[in-house]
């Protein structure tokens, strides 16, 4: 095999799947892992939902924080199976009030998760929400949030901060 055919397949196999350029043989980008949350199925989104009806009544919001520490792999995120729950890391709960197009968060209540990384917020009024977890103070792991609409009356937010990378 020729030397210009071996690069070229070197050059392949260390990319694998991860999106190289061919701008002249520089490493691929390190890529960021993400927090996340998930929750609910029509009451927890990624993005404001100012739209989706509102129950009439207060809904019970609960959830967990788990940690998941990924190591890296290509530049990419690759192990993500390490995973524990996160005691004291610290919850904010905002309303979202839209007043003439303008959106303000006005807060609600702050908790901190127990030693399983479970929280509550127990009884949250109608509205649109934002819940932002973070780790616990002087902890450096990325923090997420959900956009939370009281649609539903028992909503459940599953977080996942990632450290690592």
């Amino acid at each position: 095999m020729n030397a210009l055919r071996l690069t070229a397949l070197t050059s392949a196999l260390i990319c694998g799947m991860a999106a190289c350029s061919n701008d002249g043989g520089t490493a691929p980008k390190q890529q960021t892992a993400a927090s996340t949350a998930t929750g609910t199925q029509g009451a927890v989104f990624s993005t404001p939902s100012d739209t989706t009806p509102v129950a009439s009544g207060p809904a019970a919001l609960h959830g967990s924080v788990i940690l998941i520490t990924v190591t890296s792999g290509a530049g990419q995120p690759a192990d993500t199976s390490h995973t524990s729950p996160i005691s004291g890391a610290r919850l904010s709960l905002s309303q979202r009030v839209n007043s003439g197009g303008s959106v303000t968060l006005v807060p609600y209540a702050q908790t901190t998760t127990n030693a399983s990384g479970a929280f509550s917020f127990g009884s949250v009024p109608s509205g649109y929400y934002v819940l932002k977890a973070e780790g616990p103070e002087g902890a450096s792991y990325k923090p997420a949030e959900a956009y939370v609409v009281t649609s539903v009356n028992d909503i459940d937010v599953q977080f996942r901060l990632v450290t690592g990378m």
